[in-house]
């Protein structure tokens, strides 16, 4: 059964009783590790017996599926539950999961990590499509996810933040659950229980050149210069930049672009001033000459073209994500240049 977004995670709090299979997938490996831990401590209360809880590759299962059914039958030595936790390559695991979903011990659970599929492969059309099981897509937490996640780990270490700070964070974190989180507690550590945490800390700590990178691609993009857009898309593609990451960045300026055209026609370059981060001074002169030239329609219709690719990669469709986002930024870059000086 495919669990909706919203309901994902009163799944992880208190998972029903007739769920005894559980799909993680998606393009966040950190989320998915996460998520397969919390559903463990749920099931594998048996610390003591380590015959409880067992750990397969999809590699041992993909030569021999039927170790999974045995390994999800065995009895544990203590009593309790019977936890497997099987994690792989989606394509080696199809033929043991669907194995275990018809003769897998009811009480036992089992729990599935799968790297590299999409809500289009086989193995994830099985599991929507079984009642039993719980099929969890795991992608990059949004603005909104990752300023939940922000304000948890705070709350730790009793930390307050700037709404300029969340800005940065929000901006430069998100494409991995884990690294997130990492990243979060180093702020903490460096402000100290009970501190401020401020933008120019974020600023510091966070920055990196992937960053400003991005920023000089969106720079490029907006300009319509083609030699330097796959300059810089080649520089972050070796840094294994998220795309996610990519896009929102450069939807966010498309945003801020868009509000300086006013109701009356006229274009303030002054509003880009109120974006948060606020702009690299590298690329700062270039936002504000190419904002005058690009039309309200061809703002809007940028805006448009992001927010269907990044729908489209959250749902795990296109094939090779970077490929496909490299397509679409270099379609509105060619746009760009009709109208960009």
């Amino acid at each position: 059964m495919k669990i909706s977004p919203r309901d994902i995670q009163g799944i992880l709090n208190r998972p029903k009783s007739d769920h005894i299979i559980f799909l993680l997938y998606g393009a966040d490996s950190g989320l998915m590790a996460e998520r397969a831990q919390q559903l463990t401590a749920h099931f594998h209360t048996s610390e003591d017996d380590p015959l409880a809880l067992t750990t397969l590759s999809s590699e041992q299962v993909g030569k021999e599926a039927s170790l999974l059914v045995d390994s999800l039958n065995a009895l544990p030595m203590l009593g309790g539950r019977r936890v497997v936790v099987l994690s792989g390559q989606g394509g080696e695991m199809k033929e043991a999961v669907q194995l275990a979903a018809e003769h897998m011990d009811t009480e036992a659970r089992l729990i599935i990590r799968a790297h590299n599929v999409n809500t289009l492969h086989p193995l994830v059309k099985f599991c929507d499509g079984a009642k039993h099981i719980a099929s969890i897509g795991c992608y990059p937490d949004d603005s909104r996810g990752l300023a939940q996640l922000a304000q948890a780990v705070f709350s730790e270490f009793q930390i307050t933040a700037e709404p300029d700070a969340m800005q940065i964070i929000q901006s430069r974190l998100g494409a991995d659950r884990q690294a997130s989180r990492m990243e979060l507690e180093k702020l903490c550590l460096f402000v100290g229980k009970g501190g401020t945490l401020t933008a120019a800390q974020c600023d510091s700590l966070l920055g990196d050149s992937a960053a400003l990178e991005t920023d000089m691609l969106s720079a490029a993009i907006i300009s319509g210069n083609v030699v330097q857009f796959n300059a810089h898309f080649a520089r972050l593609r070796r840094e294994a930049v998220q795309p996610i990451a990519i896009i929102r960045q450069l939807m966010g300026l498309f945003r801020a672009m868009q509000l300086t055209h006013l109701p009356s026609g006229k274009i303030d370059v002054g509003k880009l001033s109120d974006l948060r981060p606020r702009l690299h001074f590298k690329i700062k002169p270039v936002i504000e000459r190419q904002v005058t030239c690009w039309p309200q329609g061809a703002v809007d219709d940028a805006i448009a073209k992001l927010l269907s690719l990044e729908i489209s990669l959250k749902s795990g469709q296109g094939g090779n994500q970077l490929a496909v986002t490299g397509q679409i930024l270099l379609g509105i870059c060619l746009r760009a240049r009709a109208f960009s000086r």
